[in-house]
């Protein structure tokens, strides 16, 4: 551990908010570490530079998280990109499709991967991970368990 680590305080990334000002803030375990380190740059126990080093960034990227950190405060810390959809996320009507098919008696005892597979032909390609994904939020597959054959020793 260096020198620069034993400085900061555990419990600096926790401070209590009065009641009427709650929101609640997901973090990940890195974002909750720069937290702490941030906090101890605002008390004056951490310069940037050594925020810089002990987040593992370069003094220009430590100097823009400290920016932000003072604009928007502990949501200044979190990725900005969370809670947002996937910009590879299929489209809406790709799925609804899809999942319409299984509604035709033709369809309706295909497995994901057989579906994939009938899909390719057909030119629109979805893997049998992502169909299985949709058909389980559409409450239309179910994990079925297979159950393993007892074997006894003789």
């Amino acid at each position: 551990m260096s020198e620069l680590q034993e400085n900061v305080p555990l419990m600096a990334g926790l401070r209590k908010q009065p009641a009427n000002n709650m929101e609640t803030l997901t973090m990940s375990r890195k974002e909750r570490a720069r937290l702490t380190i941030m906090t101890g740059v605002t008390d004056g126990e951490l310069t940037v530079v050594q925020a810089a080093e002990l987040m593992g960034v370069c003094y220009r990227q430590g100097k823009r998280i400290w920016k932000r950190y003072q604009a928007d405060g502990d949501a200044g810390l979190v990725h900005r990109l969370r809670g947002q959809p996937s910009a590879r996320r299929k489209p809406a009507a790709l799925r609804e499709e899809v999942l319409a098919l299984y509604a035709q008696e033709r369809y309706a005892d295909f497995g994901p991967t057989l579906m994939a597979e009938q899909r390719a032909k057909a030119k629109l390609v979805v893997d049998h991970e992502t169909l299985r994904r949709w058909r389980m939020a559409a409450g239309q597959h179910a994990v079925r368990r297979r159950k393993q054959a007892h074997r006894q020793w003789r």
